[in-house]
């Protein structure tokens, strides 16, 4: 059996998605209501104008004493691709009743007070506070320049076995969710084992459930980018350990065979893995200039400060490379 691993870590959106509910009643009483308050905030948003006031013109319909406009309509569409020409007036009928629907809760919601109770208002003001923050950093990653035709030429040529000498194994194999707290033990346990049965009975014995998918198929792209030379090189029947993301992957490689992608069938899926690549470290860098151009001062319990960042196994360049490829290659097998 050969063993690969690699510490693969993601990197951490920098703003928060949890504001904290102290009452679990409280969240039975809200919830509802306050993810349509929250969407709300954002699709009524693109409809009014300045001060508060909302567009006279272009008015869709009229619930009650507000009105409903195509501008928010045509929101809503922006942010739903892949709508067939034939169904776009079909959808926008179908928008338009969620609208109303929607505008029918949210006055309710005003008429009860709900808009100022204290729950909802920290979910209002986090949804706000999201949108602005993410909006910012799009802007940033939206600077990022395209590759030009020698970069993805030169990604394609560095990278034969993720393309010019890409394979497609069958394989059976177990998926852990991440590594058993006793990994140091097991992994040794594991290393004269000669197929997945062998190592999910093992497995099963130190009381972890371990099913096997059997006949799966796994192309390069779906093995870590670093790993993927020393992969290429296994054999028939050979036994295979590898981190992917968070999962430990047991893998019996039953058979392989060749599937290689020529320059033009690859050159999109790089280009965009390239693309995600600068927008990462763009907006990466862009928060550190705005950390050190900061004043923070920590306060109460947190006076101490951020705790140190652990030293990362790799280049920040690096953090998921194997994810964006395998999305942009999927489509081109």
């Amino acid at each position: 059996m050969t063993a690969l691993s690699r510490d693969f870590r993601c990197v951490r959106d920098p703003f928060g998605r949890c504001p904290t509910v102290s009452s679990p009643s409280a969240v039975a009483r809200v919830v509802r209501v306050a993810a349509a308050l929250a969407t709300a905030l954002a699709v009524v948003a693109c409809g009014e104008g300045g001060g508060g006031a909302k567009k006279a013109t272009q008015v869709v319909a009229k619930v009650n004493d507000d009105e409903l406009s195509v501008h928010q309509i045509n929101f809503v569409l922006q942010r739903t691709p892949g709508i067939p020409p034939e169904r776009v007036a079909e959808v926008r009928k179908e928008v338009l009743e969620r609208l109303i629907d929607q505008e029918l809760a949210i006055q309710r919601a005003k008429a009860t007070k709900l808009d100022r109770d204290a729950e909802i208002m920290q979910r209002l003001e986090a949804a706000r506070r999201e949108v602005l923050a993410r909006a910012y950093m799009e802007r940033v990653a939206a600077q990022v320049p395209k590759p030009d035709a020698a970069e993805v030429a030169k990604f394609f040529s560095d990278n034969p076995s993720l393309f010019a000498e890409r394979r497609i194994w069958r394989l059976n194999e177990i998926v852990l969710p991440g590594q058993p707290s006793n990994w140091p033990v097991l992994s040794k346990q594991l290393a004269p084992v000669k197929t997945a049965a062998e190592a999910a009975e093992l497995l099963r014995r130190a009381g972890i459930d371990a099913a096997i998918a059997t006949n799966v198929a796994r192309g390069s792209e779906g093995i870590p980018l670093d790993l993927l030379p020393r992969f290429a090189k296994l054999k028939d029947g050979e036994v295979a350990i590898f981190q992917n993301g968070p999962q430990l992957v047991i893998a019996e490689i039953r058979s392989s065979q060749p599937a290689p992608l020529d320059a033009k069938q690859a050159g999109p899926a790089i280009e965009q893995f390239i693309m995600n690549r600068r927008r990462t470290e763009a907006a990466q860098a862009e928060m550190k200039r705005l950390r050190d151009g900061a004043k923070i001062d920590y306060k109460g319990d947190f006076a101490q400060g951020a705790p140190a960042a652990a030293p990362k196994a790799a280049p920040k360049a690096q953090d998921g490379e194997k994810g964006a490829i395998e999305r942009g290659i999927v489509g081109l097998k």
